[in-house]
């Protein structure tokens, strides 16, 4: 019926408890109710600080799992669908060129994503001067917002290289890039570029 990651959820007094899992997560479980928006129907792992969920009705826990023991796997959060997923409220259906006979296409390449915030080395401003070293998906997905603000596309065509090679969690990386497209209902397609498919945890190319 529920999941939650930390501490121990108060249990009722009477109904169901709450049951302890491994690595902080304690769930609450009951016989269906017949009412599907009230069981939790799916659940998925994302990796990073920054991470962030755009499909419609899922919930990123704030929480991260306790993975002790396990330095090398970044920051892991629980995100949870209860029922079924329903489309996004304003989303556009179809393409559709405006009344004024435009269409505005956007196309974004060489996001270079990575699992986690990722370090931007060779940032510079808008006169070209060198920047100290910064976190560089938070940027990355900030510019993309901006850009999506001031020209307010019909469509946004991802270009390839979404990813850096050899990532441990594509998934993550690839919801950063498209969550501002998401977020503001913007019809997109992507293709891969040369390091999408790239590493051992990496998405094939099929």
């Amino acid at each position: 019926m529920d999941i939650r990651v930390g501490e121990p959820p108060a249990n009722p007094s009477s109904g169901p408890s709450w049951e302890s899992r491994p690595g902080g997560i304690w769930v609450l479980r009951s016989k269906f109710s017949g009412t599907i928006d009230q069981a939790v129907t799916e659940v998925d792992v994302l990796f990073g600080m920054d991470a962030v969920d755009p499909r419609p009705q899922w919930a990123l826990m704030q929480s991260s799992l306790q993975l002790n023991g396990q330095p090398k796997v970044p920051v892991a959060r629980l995100s949870v669908l209860h029922g079924r997923a329903k489309p996004r409220p304003g989303a556009r259906a179809a393409l559709r060129v405006r009344e004024d006979g435009k269409f505005k296409i956007v196309q974004i390449s060489d996001t270079h994503m990575v699992t986690g915030v990722g370090t931007c080395k060779d940032a510079i401003d808008a006169h070209g001067t060198n920047l100290p070293e910064s976190e560089a998906d938070p940027l990355t997905v900030d510019f993309i917002g901006k850009i999506l603000a001031v020209e307010k596309p019909d469509l946004v065509i991802l270009t390839g290289d979404q990813l850096h090679h050899d990532i441990p969690d594509s998934q993550s990386a690839l919801f950063k890039v498209v969550a501002p497209i998401v977020e503001r209902s913007i019809p997109f397609a992507a293709v891969f570029g040369n390091h999408d498919s790239e590493g051992i945890h990496a998405l094939s190319r099929k």
